[in-house]
């Protein structure tokens, strides 16, 4: 589901990745609170106009920032299967990475907020079908 306001060009591709990206770091550290115009804006570095010139709603910077980060998700349990040994790949491995990436290590501080941040867009997604 992308929306885009402004023209594609190569530059405003990579301030819309920058905006989507620090919308994530954000999602991820703080919730959905944590997410706004401002916010983001700052943390990309850009202006805060940015972030309504590439996308039409908050909301909508939003739903692109839980894909971009159910994407990158995606790709640490790709590449997690393929450090498996051939030998390994079968079903009971790839459930056993899968368990380590959804719980993982208690002891881990940023795995933890991961953790926290994956639940809430849970719930999230559950209570509002858009994301």
């Amino acid at each position: 589901m992308r929306t885009v306001t402004a023209a594609v060009t190569p530059k405003g591709e990579r301030r819309r990745y920058a905006l989507v990206s620090a919308a994530a770091d954000l999602l991820c550290e703080g919730g959905f609170e944590a997410v706004s115009h401002r916010a983001v804006a700052q943390r990309a570095g850009l202006p805060l106009a940015s972030t309504t010139y590439y996308f039409s709603s908050l909301d909508d910077l939003i739903v692109n920032a839980v894909a971009h980060i159910g994407m990158m998700e995606a790709a640490q349990l790709r590449a997690r299967v393929e450090e498996l040994p051939r030998r390994r790949r079968g079903p009971e491995a790839t459930a056993d990475v899968l368990v380590d990436l959804l719980v993982g290590e208690p002891a881990s501080e940023p795995f933890s907020e991961q953790l926290i941040s994956r639940y809430e867009r849970y719930i999230a997604c559950a209570r509002q079908p858009a994301l």
